[in-house]
Formats: C-alpha cells, sequence, structure tokens
C-alpha cells in the first residue's frame, strides 16, 4: 500500500473513532421513534396485549365469585281472550237431568311474575380458591408472555437499526478507499 492509501484509511478511521460517538447519540433519538412506532403497530404485541386484558377479566370474575351473587327476573305475559274451559253440566230438572253448558275462564287477561334469588357458596372445597390462585398465575403467565413479545420486538428494531448503521458506514469506508 502506498503512503497515501494508508492515510485515507487512517484519516477514516480517526473520523468514525471521533465521530460515532455523536452520530450514535443522534441515531438514538430516532431509534426511539422506530421503537416506539414498532411496538405500537405490531400485531403480536397487540394480541398479547388482548390475552392479558383478557386475562386480567378471568381473575377478577374469579375474584368475584367469592362474594353472593343476587339475580332478579320480572316477567309479564299479557292473554287478550283468556281461554274458556267449556264442559257439560248435568242439572236436575222437572223432567229428568239436563245437560248445560257451562264456560269456566282459565286464567287472566294479565298475568306477572317476579323472582328475586340470592346465592351464596358456603362450602366448595377450595374450588373457589383454588379458581382465584389459577387465574391469578395465568395472569402472571400472560404479563410475561407481552414482556417477552415486547422484548424481542424491541431487540429485533436495534439489530436492525445498527445493522442499517454498519452497513452504511461499511459502504462509506469502501467507497472511500476506492
Amino acid at each position: 500500500m502506498d503512503y497515501r492509501r494508508k492515510t485515507r484509511i487512517v484519516a477514516v478511521i480517526a473520523a468514525i473513532v471521533v465521530f460515532l460517538p455523536f452520530s450514535l447519540r443522534a441515531k438514538e433519538l430516532e431509534i426511539e421513534d422506530f421503537i416506539n412506532s414498532g411496538l405500537k403497530n405490531n400485531y403480536d404485541i397487540r394480541i398479547a396485549a388482548e390475552n392479558l386484558r383478557a386475562a386480567k377479566g378471568r381473575k377478577s370474575e374469579a375474584f368475584g365469585s367469592f362474594f353472593p351473587n343476587l339475580s332478579a327476573s320480572y316477567s309479564q305475559n299479557y292473554v287478550e281472550r283468556p281461554m274458556d274451559m267449556e264442559f257439560e253440566m248435568p242439572l236436575p230438572g222437572p223432567g229428568g237431568i239436563i245437560y248445560e253448558k257451562v264456560a269456566i275462564p282459565m286464567g287472566r287477561k294479565d298475568s306477572y311474575q317476579a323472582q328475586l334469588s340470592l346465592n351464596l357458596p358456603l362450602f366448595t372445597g377450595g374450588a373457589l380458591s383454588g379458581a382465584y390462585k389459577l387465574a391469578s398465575e395465568l395472569y402472571k403467565i400472560e404479563e410475561e408472555k407481552y414482556r417477552s413479545i415486547e422484548l424481542n420486538i424491541v431487540s429485533g428494531i436495534k439489530k436492525s437499526f445498527y445493522g442499517y448503521i454498519l452497513a452504511s458506514e461499511i459502504k462509506e469506508i469502501i467507497k472511500f478507499q476506492n
């Protein structure tokens, strides 16, 4: 190698060593934008967030099973014309038995029904506490899955970002050498 070429290589390496920290600091601000965008738009993280939300709901539901359950219902039935039960009734008459048609209404036009029930499990053999513990553990698992997916996404973004910077720096060095 001639003297000029060695001088160029040393100058490029010196420039990289001197200016790389400044360029990396400037790039860190940009990489945060990439990370935020990647976390916001990634479908895997959205699915993990929904799974986490569902697990939290199951945990709340399991906790709610410790409390009394109150349910109420009301119904109204309206019939325009109630049914009649018709039959012939034997009545004693002057010449023997006379059969007379009799109609008895069955039910009323309006009928109402209201019901209120309160249920409290007194003994479940540990089923309620077991269900709550299981729901709590499943929630923790979903939290860790979410965290794992988030870290994998951030890691992939950083690898791609710094790989691009490295490739562009190598390209500049090769371009400068030629």
